[in-house]
């Protein structure tokens, strides 16, 4: 099975920066389309936010933060892939008008169920994992497009990998310490073993 490591290094590649800027190299098919404020996209979320563009703000960007971690610490800790990005990747790259539509559509699904419904990314601390990960930063009023919140979700997947990545190290780092402190007392503890049997004169004492 795939170690946890594995998958932080694949998270890696994938948020490269030459990932990160594949949208300006479609600017110009999508900007009619990404550039405008973001909104509801289906029936469910008109329900719950009306039809008015969406605004931002810190109580957002924390939902995207949890939402984001949940993605990063969960599903690459259980050996998936990010499933998400594929959305990412066709709705900017994808030479199909109609397959761009329907990866942008679902990918702002996504994003506006996490941040403004709330529906996905908090269940995975309901258990005490840590929650002093990297927090998104942003605008805390007005308006957001697509593109823009895109950018700021996947610059903070690639600050999530780097404190994962450390957060790794680091715990390795502390059981090599550890395990180097135990093996003076072990080997003690089995010397002072051995000299006890040596001083019995009599197996009778035993």
């Amino acid at each position: 099975m795939p170690t946890r490591k594995k998958y932080i290094k694949k998270s890696k590649k994938h948020l490269s920066k030459k990932n990160l800027q594949k949208s300006k190299k479609v600017r110009s098919k999508t900007a009619g389309v990404v550039g405008t404020p973001l909104k509801p996209i289906d029936a469910s979320q008109k329900k719950r936010l009306g039809n008015n563009d969406l605004k931002v703000n810190l109580n957002i960007w924390n939902n995207l933060s949890f939402w984001n971690a949940s993605v990063m610490m969960v599903d690459i800790y259980r050996g998936e892939e990010i499933s998400d990005n594929k959305y990412i990747d066709l709705m900017y790259t994808h030479p199909e008008s109609s397959v761009r539509r329907n990866n942008r559509i679902a990918w702002t699904k996504r994003i506006i169920d996490a941040g403004w419904i709330k529906q996905d990314g908090f269940r995975a601390f309901m258990g005490g994992s840590s929650t002093n990960f990297p927090k998104m930063k942003g605008k805390s009023h007005g308006t957001i497009t697509l593109e823009e919140i895109t950018k700021k979700i996947q610059e903070h997947r690639a600050e999530l990998t780097r404190w994962m990545s450390a957060k790794e190290k680091s715990i390795a780092a502390e059981e090599t310490i550890k395990k180097s402190a135990e093996e003076p007392e072990k080997k003690s503890a089995e010397e002072t073993k051995f000299v006890g049997l040596n001083e019995v004169n009599d197996w009778e004492d035993l």
